[in-house]
Protein backbone atom coordinates (compact mmCIF):
# COMPACT_ATOMS: atom_id res chain seq x y z
CA UNK A 1 0.00 0.00 0.00
CA UNK A 2 2.77 2.39 0.94
CA UNK A 3 4.68 1.82 -2.29
CA UNK A 4 1.56 2.45 -4.35
CA UNK A 5 0.74 5.61 -2.42
CA UNK A 6 4.28 6.98 -2.68
CA UNK A 7 4.26 6.36 -6.42
CA UNK A 8 0.96 8.20 -6.78
CA UNK A 9 2.01 11.38 -4.93
CA UNK A 10 5.75 11.53 -5.68
CA UNK A 11 5.12 13.54 -8.85
CA UNK A 12 2.91 15.97 -6.95
CA UNK A 13 5.53 16.45 -4.25
CA UNK A 14 8.32 17.14 -6.77
CA UNK A 15 6.16 19.77 -8.45
CA UNK A 16 5.46 21.34 -5.06
CA UNK A 17 9.19 21.55 -4.28
CA UNK A 18 9.91 23.12 -7.65
CA UNK A 19 7.28 25.76 -6.97
CA UNK A 20 8.77 26.90 -3.66
CA UNK A 21 8.98 30.72 -3.63
CA UNK A 22 12.31 32.49 -3.60
CA UNK A 23 13.25 34.88 -0.73
CA UNK A 24 12.43 37.81 -3.02
CA UNK A 25 8.74 36.88 -2.70
CA UNK A 26 8.75 37.16 1.10
CA UNK A 27 6.79 40.39 1.00
CA UNK A 28 4.01 38.95 -1.18
CA UNK A 29 0.70 37.87 0.24
CA UNK A 30 0.14 35.36 -2.59
CA UNK A 31 -3.60 35.99 -2.58
CA UNK A 32 -4.24 35.17 1.09
CA UNK A 33 -7.82 36.18 1.96
CA UNK A 34 -7.73 38.70 4.81
CA UNK A 35 -10.49 40.61 6.56
CA UNK A 36 -9.71 43.67 8.66
CA UNK A 37 -12.23 44.46 11.41
CA UNK A 38 -12.35 46.95 14.27
CA UNK A 39 -12.75 46.22 17.97
CA UNK A 40 -14.26 49.46 19.27
CA UNK A 41 -15.78 48.07 22.48
CA UNK A 42 -13.47 50.35 24.45
CA UNK A 43 -15.20 53.71 24.96
CA UNK A 44 -11.87 55.47 24.38
CA UNK A 45 -11.39 53.87 20.96
CA UNK A 46 -12.52 55.29 17.61
CA UNK A 47 -15.77 53.77 16.31
CA UNK A 48 -15.65 51.60 13.21
CA UNK A 49 -18.15 53.99 11.60
CA UNK A 50 -15.94 57.04 12.18
CA UNK A 51 -14.60 58.94 9.11
CA UNK A 52 -11.13 58.67 10.71
CA UNK A 53 -11.17 54.90 10.46
CA UNK A 54 -12.78 54.86 7.03
CA UNK A 55 -10.12 57.15 5.54
CA UNK A 56 -7.32 55.12 7.12
CA UNK A 57 -8.88 51.86 5.99
CA UNK A 58 -8.96 52.88 2.32
CA UNK A 59 -5.22 53.49 2.37
CA UNK A 60 -4.71 50.20 4.22
CA UNK A 61 -6.64 48.34 1.52
CA UNK A 62 -4.49 49.91 -1.18
CA UNK A 63 -1.28 48.92 0.61
CA UNK A 64 -2.36 45.31 1.14
CA UNK A 65 -3.74 44.85 -2.37
CA UNK A 66 -0.54 46.13 -3.94
CA UNK A 67 1.42 43.43 -2.13
CA UNK A 68 -0.77 40.52 -3.19
CA UNK A 69 -3.23 40.16 -0.29
CA UNK A 70 -6.91 39.63 -1.03
CA UNK A 71 -8.75 42.04 1.25
CA UNK A 72 -12.30 40.83 1.85
CA UNK A 73 -14.58 43.82 2.27
CA UNK A 74 -16.92 43.39 5.24
CA UNK A 75 -19.74 45.39 3.63
CA UNK A 76 -19.60 43.34 0.40
CA UNK A 77 -19.58 40.10 2.40
CA UNK A 78 -22.50 41.23 4.55
CA UNK A 79 -24.49 42.19 1.44
CA UNK A 80 -23.79 38.79 -0.13
CA UNK A 81 -24.98 36.96 2.99
CA UNK A 82 -27.98 39.20 3.59
CA UNK A 83 -26.47 40.45 6.86
CA UNK A 84 -26.13 43.97 8.22
CA UNK A 85 -23.28 45.74 9.99
CA UNK A 86 -24.47 47.29 13.26
CA UNK A 87 -23.52 50.88 13.97
CA UNK A 88 -22.98 50.11 17.64
CA UNK A 89 -19.62 49.27 19.19
CA UNK A 90 -18.50 45.65 18.74
CA UNK A 91 -16.27 43.43 20.86
CA UNK A 92 -13.53 41.07 19.70
CA UNK A 93 -15.64 38.05 20.66
CA UNK A 94 -18.49 39.23 18.44
CA UNK A 95 -16.14 39.74 15.50
CA UNK A 96 -14.56 36.29 15.90
CA UNK A 97 -17.99 34.63 16.14
CA UNK A 98 -19.16 36.47 13.02
CA UNK A 99 -16.28 35.19 10.87
CA UNK A 100 -16.42 31.69 12.34
CA UNK A 101 -20.02 31.39 11.14
CA UNK A 102 -18.99 32.70 7.70
CA UNK A 103 -16.27 30.05 7.36
CA UNK A 104 -18.72 27.30 8.29
CA UNK A 105 -20.71 28.03 5.13
CA UNK A 106 -20.34 25.95 1.98
CA UNK A 107 -19.48 28.83 -0.38
CA UNK A 108 -15.65 29.16 -0.52
CA UNK A 109 -15.98 32.64 -2.04
CA UNK A 110 -17.06 33.89 1.39
CA UNK A 111 -14.32 32.20 3.37
CA UNK A 112 -11.58 34.17 5.13
CA UNK A 113 -8.22 32.71 6.19
CA UNK A 114 -6.68 35.52 8.26
CA UNK A 115 -8.49 38.06 10.42
CA UNK A 116 -6.92 41.28 11.64
CA UNK A 117 -8.65 43.00 14.57
CA UNK A 118 -7.70 46.65 15.00
CA UNK A 119 -8.13 49.11 17.82
CA UNK A 120 -7.65 52.79 17.00
CA UNK A 121 -7.28 55.41 19.72
CA UNK A 122 -7.05 59.18 19.27
CA UNK A 123 -6.56 61.73 22.03
CA UNK A 124 -5.60 65.38 22.56
CA UNK A 125 -3.22 66.92 25.07
CA UNK A 126 -3.57 70.59 25.99
CA UNK A 127 -0.64 72.60 27.29
CA UNK A 128 -0.19 76.29 28.10
CA UNK A 129 -1.00 78.03 24.82
CA UNK A 130 -0.65 74.99 22.54
CA UNK A 131 -2.03 71.48 22.03
CA UNK A 132 -1.27 68.25 20.22
CA UNK A 133 -3.15 65.15 19.08
CA UNK A 134 -1.95 61.55 19.20
CA UNK A 135 -3.22 58.53 17.31
CA UNK A 136 -2.22 54.92 17.84
CA UNK A 137 -3.31 51.67 16.19
CA UNK A 138 -2.87 48.22 17.73
CA UNK A 139 -3.97 44.91 16.33
CA UNK A 140 -4.14 41.14 16.64
CA UNK A 141 -3.78 38.61 13.81
CA UNK A 142 -5.77 35.36 13.89
CA UNK A 143 -5.89 32.28 11.69
CA UNK A 144 -9.66 31.90 11.41
CA UNK A 145 -9.58 28.46 9.80
CA UNK A 146 -7.26 26.97 12.43
CA UNK A 147 -8.92 29.00 15.22
CA UNK A 148 -5.67 30.23 16.67
CA UNK A 149 -3.95 33.47 17.60
CA UNK A 150 -0.92 34.30 15.46
CA UNK A 151 0.60 37.58 16.56
CA UNK A 152 -0.04 41.06 17.96
CA UNK A 153 1.61 44.31 16.97
CA UNK A 154 1.47 48.06 17.42
CA UNK A 155 1.99 50.53 14.58
CA UNK A 156 4.14 53.61 15.29
CA UNK A 157 2.37 56.35 17.25
CA UNK A 158 1.53 59.50 15.28
CA UNK A 159 1.75 62.94 16.92
CA UNK A 160 0.87 66.31 15.39
CA UNK A 161 -0.05 69.84 16.52
CA UNK A 162 -3.66 71.02 16.71
CA UNK A 163 -5.24 74.43 17.43
CA UNK A 164 -5.87 75.56 20.98
CA UNK A 165 -8.74 75.44 21.83
CA UNK A 166 -9.84 72.37 19.82
CA UNK A 167 -13.14 70.58 20.50
CA UNK A 168 -13.96 66.96 19.67
CA UNK A 169 -14.98 67.78 16.10
CA UNK A 170 -11.73 69.69 15.65
CA UNK A 171 -9.70 66.72 16.93
CA UNK A 172 -11.59 64.38 14.61
CA UNK A 173 -10.83 66.55 11.62
CA UNK A 174 -7.18 66.94 12.60
CA UNK A 175 -6.69 63.22 13.04
CA UNK A 176 -8.69 62.60 9.87
CA UNK A 177 -6.24 64.77 7.91
CA UNK A 178 -3.53 62.30 8.94
CA UNK A 179 -5.67 59.21 8.42
CA UNK A 180 -3.95 58.25 5.17
CA UNK A 181 -0.58 58.32 6.92
CA UNK A 182 -2.01 56.13 9.68
CA UNK A 183 -3.36 53.69 7.12
CA UNK A 184 -0.10 53.59 5.17
CA UNK A 185 1.93 53.00 8.33
CA UNK A 186 -0.47 50.29 9.47
CA UNK A 187 -0.51 48.64 6.04
CA UNK A 188 3.29 48.46 5.97
CA UNK A 189 3.48 46.77 9.37
CA UNK A 190 0.56 44.48 8.58
CA UNK A 191 1.81 43.26 5.21
CA UNK A 192 5.24 42.45 6.64
CA UNK A 193 3.75 40.49 9.53
CA UNK A 194 1.28 38.58 7.36
CA UNK A 195 3.80 37.94 4.59
CA UNK A 196 6.11 36.29 7.13
CA UNK A 197 3.35 34.31 8.86
CA UNK A 198 1.83 33.09 5.58
CA UNK A 199 5.06 32.60 3.61
CA UNK A 200 4.67 29.74 1.17
CA UNK A 201 0.91 29.63 1.74
CA UNK A 202 -0.14 30.64 -1.77
CA UNK A 203 -3.53 30.18 -3.37
CA UNK A 204 -2.38 27.20 -5.43
CA UNK A 205 -1.25 25.41 -2.28
CA UNK A 206 1.76 23.99 -4.10
CA UNK A 207 4.34 25.71 -1.94
CA UNK A 208 2.61 25.54 1.44
CA UNK A 209 4.45 22.34 2.36
CA UNK A 210 7.56 24.32 3.21
CA UNK A 211 6.06 27.10 5.32
CA UNK A 212 3.03 29.19 6.05
CA UNK A 213 -0.10 28.54 8.07
CA UNK A 214 -0.69 25.01 9.30
CA UNK A 215 -4.15 23.47 9.02
CA UNK A 216 -5.64 21.60 11.97
CA UNK A 217 -8.07 18.91 10.78
CA UNK A 218 -10.44 16.77 12.82
CA UNK A 219 -10.36 13.46 10.90
CA UNK A 220 -13.21 11.06 11.73
CA UNK A 221 -13.21 7.38 10.70
CA UNK A 222 -16.55 5.56 10.64
CA UNK A 223 -16.92 1.77 10.49
CA UNK A 224 -13.19 1.07 10.10
CA UNK A 225 -11.44 -1.69 12.03
CA UNK A 226 -8.74 -0.81 14.56
CA UNK A 227 -6.06 -2.21 12.24
CA UNK A 228 -7.33 -0.14 9.31
CA UNK A 229 -7.32 3.06 11.38
CA UNK A 230 -3.77 2.42 12.58
CA UNK A 231 -2.51 1.70 9.06
CA UNK A 232 -4.38 4.65 7.58
CA UNK A 233 -3.11 7.19 10.12
CA UNK A 234 0.42 5.81 9.87
CA UNK A 235 0.50 6.56 6.15
CA UNK A 236 -0.97 10.04 6.77
CA UNK A 237 1.74 10.82 9.32
CA UNK A 238 4.74 9.24 7.57
CA UNK A 239 4.01 9.67 3.87
CA UNK A 240 1.65 12.61 3.36
CA UNK A 241 3.88 15.65 2.61
CA UNK A 242 3.61 18.59 5.00
CA UNK A 243 2.70 16.61 8.15
CA UNK A 244 3.35 18.55 11.37
CA UNK A 245 1.87 16.50 14.20
CA UNK A 246 -1.15 14.45 15.25
CA UNK A 247 -3.26 14.61 18.38
CA UNK A 248 -4.82 12.14 20.78
CA UNK A 249 -7.59 10.05 19.15
CA UNK A 250 -11.03 9.84 20.74
CA UNK A 251 -13.83 7.32 20.21
CA UNK A 252 -13.91 3.65 19.27
CA UNK A 253 -13.83 1.51 16.11
CA UNK A 254 -17.35 2.60 15.20
CA UNK A 255 -16.44 6.30 15.27
CA UNK A 256 -12.84 7.40 15.82
CA UNK A 257 -11.64 11.04 15.59
CA UNK A 258 -8.12 12.37 15.81
CA UNK A 259 -6.43 15.71 15.22
CA UNK A 260 -4.14 16.03 12.21
CA UNK A 261 -2.01 19.15 11.68
CA UNK A 262 -0.38 19.70 8.29
CA UNK A 263 0.99 22.48 6.12
CA UNK A 264 -0.55 20.87 3.06
CA UNK A 265 -3.69 22.60 1.75
CA UNK A 266 -7.11 21.00 2.02
CA UNK A 267 -7.42 20.10 -1.66
CA UNK A 268 -4.18 18.06 -1.48
CA UNK A 269 -5.22 16.24 1.71
CA UNK A 270 -8.59 15.41 0.14
CA UNK A 271 -6.88 14.04 -2.99
CA UNK A 272 -4.36 11.96 -1.02
CA UNK A 273 -7.05 10.45 1.22
CA UNK A 274 -9.00 9.29 -1.82
CA UNK A 275 -5.85 7.80 -3.38
CA UNK A 276 -5.14 5.95 -0.15
CA UNK A 277 -8.69 4.56 -0.02
CA UNK A 278 -8.30 3.22 -3.57
CA UNK A 279 -5.00 1.59 -2.56
CA UNK A 280 -6.97 -0.18 0.18
CA UNK A 281 -9.51 -1.44 -2.36
CA UNK A 282 -12.20 0.96 -1.18
CA UNK A 283 -13.65 2.85 -4.13
CA UNK A 284 -14.56 6.39 -2.90
CA UNK A 285 -17.56 6.38 -5.28
CA UNK A 286 -19.11 3.16 -4.01
CA UNK A 287 -17.46 1.51 -0.98
CA UNK A 288 -16.41 4.63 0.96
CA UNK A 289 -17.39 8.27 1.27
CA UNK A 290 -15.15 11.25 2.04
CA UNK A 291 -16.72 14.52 3.09
CA UNK A 292 -14.95 17.70 4.11
CA UNK A 293 -16.56 20.68 5.84
CA UNK A 294 -14.05 23.36 6.66
CA UNK A 295 -11.45 21.62 8.82
CA UNK A 296 -13.64 18.58 9.58
CA UNK A 297 -12.97 15.49 7.43
CA UNK A 298 -15.18 12.41 7.66
CA UNK A 299 -14.19 9.07 6.11
CA UNK A 300 -17.06 6.58 6.13
CA UNK A 301 -16.62 2.97 5.03
CA UNK A 302 -19.97 2.04 3.55
CA UNK A 303 -19.41 -1.49 2.16
CA UNK A 304 -17.06 -4.28 3.14
CA UNK A 305 -15.56 -5.89 6.20
CA UNK A 306 -11.95 -5.65 7.24
CA UNK A 307 -9.89 -4.62 4.22
CA UNK A 308 -6.77 -6.80 3.65
CA UNK A 309 -3.50 -4.88 3.69
CA UNK A 310 -0.30 -5.88 1.87
CA UNK A 311 1.76 -8.42 3.81
CA UNK A 312 5.00 -6.41 3.60
CA UNK A 313 5.85 -4.33 6.65
CA UNK A 314 8.57 -1.95 7.76
CA UNK A 315 9.73 -0.70 11.14
CA UNK A 316 9.92 -2.20 14.62
CA UNK A 317 6.13 -2.37 15.10
CA UNK A 318 5.69 -5.02 12.32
Amino acid sequence: MRKAFLTAISGLFLISCAAMPSPSLAQSGSGIRVMVMVDDSDELSVRHTSPIFLRAFRELQNQMTRYGFFIVDEEMLAANLGWSIPGTRRSKMELVERLTIVNQGSDPRNHVRAMVILKLRAARKIFSGFAKAEARITGDIYDVEARRFLEAWEAPRHKFPIPDPCNQFCVQEAVGDHARDLGASLGDVLRRKLAYLTRGDGMSGASSLGGGLANEYAVTFRNFSTREIIEFTEVMEKEFPGFVRSGRPTGDTAVMTYAYRTKAPGNKVYKWINILLMDMGLDPDSKAKVSIRGTAIEIDKIIGGTTPFPSECRGRFC
